[in-house]
């Protein structure tokens, strides 16, 4: 039975290929090459779709085997994350890593940060395995993997350069101006370092989200990716047109959030909270405040709101402890709060992070770095 519907699937998809091919040729007046593509992908993960409509069901039996063998893998680990390690310790405690299926939204106002906690976590997760494997431990229980990171804003020249200044603490102002100020030998030292870093970076402006899914799905089949880093929400293009409407924004984490279950990996996508800090409470922002953008709130399974805490020096000596009374530098740093949000918890976490602003680097009051 079961070989004789994997035939007809076939049968179906060489169908669908024989009409794309068709397609391309009778539209080649009417349409350009993007706009066919488009339509291309978006008949093949509609057909990708119905397959995983069709997949086989998880026996409740089979499903509370997995289930426990998470909590021992939980256990065994010293209570540490039973998915995809962030790189930071205090963060891993609360969520238990970053775990299959999931879709994780990293909201906040711009310039708060996001995109710089997106990339170390990247950087981390991709970094892991060498790690792993640099300390003797087996790869295949490796709570790192490859990552696909789909940069919207920027390219992917300067998302390395974003990352290499957070490896080496150097300020981007300087290296953006022309001045490496003397750093440009430890950014050369740091770039060998992860010249093999397991980390993809598609920098197309403005894709369409099924072909962004088809290109992660690209990615998945020829590099095994364990994670997708999206950035942004708003500037992915939808059947809506762009995705910064309600009903745009809902296609995406809908289908993002689709994408995590089909490729059986965590997604994080950034979401730009529009409005200055005048415009929350003192608080900062709150779950609730995304609400009126459609499902953002319902697609996601964590929801990390990010808010950087600005003040007196005095309060940052309660953090970064009493070398900040003496450290000139010490005004580089800034307390970034990030509430945890999610789907399956009634308790909401709150985890403290250290951000140092010129680098874009963060650290973890447990000691851990990015």
């Amino acid at each position: 039975m079961k070989q004789s519907t994997e035939f007809a699937l076939h049968v179906q998809l060489a169908k669908l290929y024989q009409a794309l091919a068709q397609a391309a040729v009778d539209n080649a007046d009417d349409f350009s090459i993007p706009e066919i593509i488009d339509m291309a992908d978006a008949s093949v993960c509609h057909f990708a779709e119905d397959c995983a409509v069709n997949r086989q069901s998880f026996a409740f039996r089979d499903a509370c085997k997995n289930g426990i063998e998470m909590i021992k893998r939980i256990g065994t680990g010293g209570g540490s994350a039973s998915g995809r390690s962030t790189g930071f310790a205090s963060l891993d405690e609360r969520i238990d890593g970053l775990c299959d299926g999931e879709l994780i939204i990293i909201a906040g106002r711009p310039g708060v940060g996001k995109a710089s906690l997106a990339a170390s976590i990247a950087c981390n997760v991709a970094s892991k395995p060498f790690e792993d494997f640099n300390s003797g431990n087996e790869s295949t229980k490796s709570l790192g993997a490859s990552v696909a990171y789909f940069s919207l804003k920027i390219t992917a020249d300067q998302v390395a350069i974003r990352i290499l200044a957070q490896q080496t603490g150097t300020s981007l102002d300087v290296l953006c101006g022309g001045k490496d100020g003397g750093h440009l030998a430890a950014l050369a030292s740091e770039a060998q370092r992860l010249a093999n870093l397991p980390l993809y970076i598609e920098d197309n402006a403005a894709p369409t989200i099924m072909r962004l899914c088809a290109r992660a799905s690209t990615l998945k089949r020829r590099h095994d990716i364990g994670l997708i880093v999206v950035d942004c929400v708003q500037l992915v293009r939808t059947t809506y047109g762009s995705a910064d409407s309600i009903a745009g924004i809902s296609e995406v984490c809908r289908r993002l959030k689709a994408l995590a279950g089909e490729l059986s990996l965590p997604v994080i996508a950034l979401f730009d909270m529009p409005g200055s800090s005048q415009d929350f409470d003192d608080e900062g922002p709150q779950v609730s405040d995304l609400r009126k953008w459609g499902r953002v709130e319902a697609d996601a399974d964590a929801i990390w709101l990010l808010d950087r805490q600005t003040g007196p020096r005095c309060n940052l000596r309660d953090h970064f402890g009493s070398a900040a009374q003496t450290d000139p530098k010490a005004e580089d740093y800034s307390l970034v709060s990030l509430v945890i949000a999610m789907k399956y918890r009634r308790v909401t976490e709150r985890v403290k992070l250290h951000l140092h602003v010129p680098s874009g680097r963060f650290s973890d009051p447990s000691g851990e770095r990015s």
